[in-house]
């Protein structure tokens, strides 16, 4: 994929995987609200915020 410039001490703490649902609803202008519960890209998004500590289990601002 293409290289992202992060802002200045902002580290990448994992990739978010491609979901055709996530596509789908991006097609039809949905936001992620609408997706099932046990869609990889939702999953992948809970687990990063868990590691950055804004979810239980994870570090940082617990």
């Amino acid at each position: 994929g293409e290289g992202v410039e992060l802002p200045g001490g902002m580290e990448v703490l994992g990739l978010v995987p491609q979901d055709a649902e996530v596509e789908e609803l991006d097609r039809k202008g949905l936001t992620i609200f609408h997706l099932r519960r046990d869609s990889p890209a939702l999953l992948g998004v809970e687990g990063l915020l868990r590691r950055m500590g804004y979810l239980p289990g994870g570090g940082g601002r617990e």
